[in-house]
């Protein structure tokens, strides 16, 4: 196995694994703005609220994108290994 393979898979499975986790961290983030513009607002500022809002934005980003996110890395984990004989060569 070249240095070239080795980085070549590295670099999709990064890819991979920041195209998987981009949904769960823009969600959290939109709904740590929309908290935080409510707690600016109402000048309540308290950690749980902040805390609870992303949590349950998370959670359900996740149950929306868990087909696709399976779908994602069935095809690369088969593609890795489909290509293991031509790694070894």
């Amino acid at each position: 196995m070249t240095p070239d393979i080795v980085t070549t898979i590295g670099q999709e499975a990064m890819r991979t694994a920041l195209m998987l986790a981009l949904p769960l961290v823009g969600a959290a983030l939109l709904a740590a703005i929309i908290t935080g513009v409510i707690q600016t607002v109402t000048q309540v500022h308290e950690t749980t609220i902040s805390f609870v809002p992303k949590l349950l934005a998370v959670f359900a980003v996740f149950l929306l994108t868990l087909p696709w996110m399976l779908d994602v890395m069935t095809v690369f984990t088969t593609r890795i290994f489909t290509e293991i004989p031509n790694y070894i060569k």
